[in-house]
């Protein structure tokens, strides 16, 4: 069964999808290269939270996030 992914990119297009992605999974990819995975929790103007698969929550910075992926 294929999957359906969402790229969002660039910051002002991050921020826009902030309400759709709250409380669901999703990949979140630094300009590091980086790669996290969780639900989102909770997001303002320069912070993301995310918890992981371990329960731990991440606390990320909008201006370090390359692009967000989501599946469907």
């Amino acid at each position: 069964m294929a999957k359906r992914l969402t790229r969002t990119t660039g910051l002002d297009n991050i921020r826009k999808i902030f309400p759709d992605i709250s409380g669901k999974k999703v990949n979140i990819v630094l300009a590091d290269g980086r790669v996290f995975f969780g639900t989102v929790m909770d997001a303002s103007e320069d912070m993301l939270i995310l918890q992981d698969m371990r329960s731990s929550r991440q606390k990320i910075k909008i201006s370090l996030i390359e692009e967000i992926i989501q599946d469907y």
